[in-house]
Parts: C-alpha cells; sequence; structure tokens
C-alpha cells in the first residue's frame, strides 16, 4: 500500500492525466512483473501435480489455464492494496466514468504483466534445455532488482523534470513502446482525444491481452505441459 501511495503521487504531480497514467500504469506492471519472477515460478513451474493430473483426461490448455488463473487469483490479493490508494484518490477527483474506466485499465494492466511474464517462461521452456532456463531466472531476477533501485533513483527526477518542463506523451515517444501507454489512452478517448494514434492504441491495449491470454493457454500450453 505504501508503494501504491507513490504511484498515486505520480497522478496528484503530473498534470496530464494521460501522461501521467502512461508512466503509473508503467511502474504498476513492473511491480506486479516482478512479484510474479519472485514468487510465483515455483507456481507455475511445480511438478507435483503431473502425477495425479497426467493420467487423467485432462488437456494442456486446462492445465496451463489453471496455473495462471490460480497465480491471478493469488496476485489480486496485492493488486487491491497498490490499488487502493489511487481508487481513493481518483474517487475525490475524478467523474465516475473516469474511476470505472480506470478499474478496467487496471485490470488489463495486471493481465499484461500476467501474460507477459507466463509467455516469457513458456518462449524459454520450449527454445532453452532447462538448467539453462534456471540461470536465465536467476540473471531476470538480478535485472528486475536493478531497475528497482535505478527506479528509486531517477524517479524523482524524472517526474521533477516532466512536472517543470511540461512535457506530454508527444515529447516522450518512448513510452509509446510500452502497454501501459496504449491502456493509458482510454481516458483520452473519454476526455475527446479521437485522432489516429489514440485510437490505434486503444485497440491494442484490448487486443495484446487478450492475445496473450490465447498464446499461453493454445500456443504454448503443450510446451509446458511437456517440458
Amino acid at each position: 500500500m505504501i508503494i501504491g501511495l507513490m504511484f498515486m503521487v505520480i497522478l496528484i504531480l503530473i498534470p496530464d492525466r494521460y501522461l501521467a497514467l502512461s508512466i503509473m500504469l508503467l511502474c504498476f506492471i513492473s511491480m506486479l512483473s516482478i512479484t510474479l519472477v519472485s514468487d510465483f515460478s515455483p507456481i507455475l513451474l511445480d511438478t507435483r501435480d503431473q502425477y495425479i493430473i497426467m493420467p487423467k483426461p485432462v488437456n494442456d490448455r486446462t492445465i496451463a489455464l489453471s496455473r495462471i488463473t490460480f497465480i491471478a487469483i493469488k496476485l489480486f490479493n496485492q493488486v487491491i492494496a497498490l490499488c487502493l490508494p489511487l481508487l481513493i484518490y481518483v474517487f475525490f477527483n475524478w467523474d465516475i466514468i473516469a474511476i470505472f474506466l480506470l478499474v478496467v485499465q487496471l485490470l488489463l494492466s495486471t493481465l499484461v504483466a500476467l501474460v507477459f511474464v507466463n509467455g516469457f517462461y513458456l518462449i524459454s521452456i520450449k527454445y532453452l534445455p532447462i538448467q539453462k532456463f534456471k540461470d536465465i531466472i536467476t540473471y531476470l531476477q538480478i535485472g528486475l532488482s536493478m531497475i528497482i533501485f535505478l527506479a528509486y533513483y531517477l524517479g524523482p527526477n524524472l517526474i521533477q523534470t516532466i512536472v517543470e518542463s511540461q512535457l506530454t506523451i508527444e515529447q516522450l515517444k518512448f513510452l509509446w513502446l510500452f502497454p501501459s501507454t496504449w491502456i493509458a489512452s482510454f481516458q483520452s478517448l473519454l476526455l475527446g482525444d479521437h485522432s489516429l494514434q489514440i485510437i490505434l492504441f486503444s485497440v491494442l491495449g484490448i487486443a495484446v491481452p487478450l492475445f496473450g491470454i490465447y498464446a499461453c493457454t493454445q500456443l504454448f500450453s503443450r510446451v509446458l505441459t511437456q517440458k
């Protein structure tokens, strides 16, 4: 919840709602991804249930979907704590439609983190030996920890620069590459910006999480069960 208060500060300090949401959702997705890699790797890669499930008529898609659903339910406890300060703030400062839209954006962002980490695991398992895959997970945890420390040092200075220079999303084009920017574009549509770029970002914000679910449960599920 303390980290959720830090996310709330981003919305308070940056006047441009689209830019503020893009940065806040990027931090939100990054935090969930780090949690998934550090805390839920044993769940995704647990093999104990194979002795019970494999002899039964349960297909690979069901096994993969059940694990993702289980992780999503446990992750939702953390999502509530992270989002509570944000929702309290917007309840008193935004209109009711924007609040409901923010809830949808937070759910889609959670889904992006979930399918991104699961997709990375499934693709790595498919093309790498198991020992090499374990090494990659270790290196990934170290890399994500370094990113967190850098964010603590550089984040406040970045926000101060954005506020003082009154930067917009158009001037920070590197943010266009992140799903958080696509999902944040829903608020711009609500505020009346119907440009082609915003519409395209909104379509990507919906299509990418849905395609991620399809890829994890349909395209890569057999690989996970075999490995």
